[in-house]
């Protein structure tokens, strides 16, 4: 029997929930804007933060694109399933996904699929091809289904702390 991997929830303090909830708002504020919105000195800010990041609460610092403006508007969820549920295949196919660019989040689920990919292109042409010519050739994908989005209602990063 495999076992999970459970990571250790991390105790956050309201001053460490008040300091990630201003960076998740705006992680470019300067040290010392984020110091003072938070109401603690740099240096207590500086020290917490280092230390959410060596604890992993922090994972990366990131800039968000508006995908439309970059010609990446075409979104598509896609349900895979899996040929075999031996540990080789999955990790060959989780290697792919993880190398393929046009796919920005890969779930494994429970129920009716193994995977959902939320996979971005230029055109319906493109999400054609990679489709046809990568993921249902994909030796470990027995079919997919995919859907392609009309518009986006909500996206956010921000977790609610």
């Amino acid at each position: 029997m495999d076992t999970v991997d459970i990571m250790e929830k991390v105790y956050l303090s309201e001053q460490d929930k008040r300091i990630l909830r201003l960076i998740q708002k705006n992680a470019s504020m300067s040290r010392q804007e984020l110091a003072e919105a938070a109401n603690v000195s740099p240096t207590t800010l500086w020290r917490r933060l280092n230390e959410l990041e060596k604890l992993g609460v922090i994972e990366d610092r990131v800039t968000i694109l508006n995908a439309e403006k970059v010609g990446m508007a075409v979104c598509f969820l896609v349900s895979i399933n899996m040929a075999s549920h031996e540990a080789a295949p999955l990790e060959e196919f989780e290697q792919f996904v993880t190398n393929t660019a046009e796919v920005m989040e890969c779930y494994s689920m429970t129920g009716q699929h193994d995977y959902l990919l939320i996979v971005r292109t230029e055109t319906v042409a493109d999400f054609q091809k990679l489709l046809m010519n990568r993921i249902l050739t994909h030796p470990s994908v027995e079919n997919a289904m995919s859907t392609v989005t009309l518009s986006r209602l909500k996206y956010t990063t921000a977790l609610p702390l």
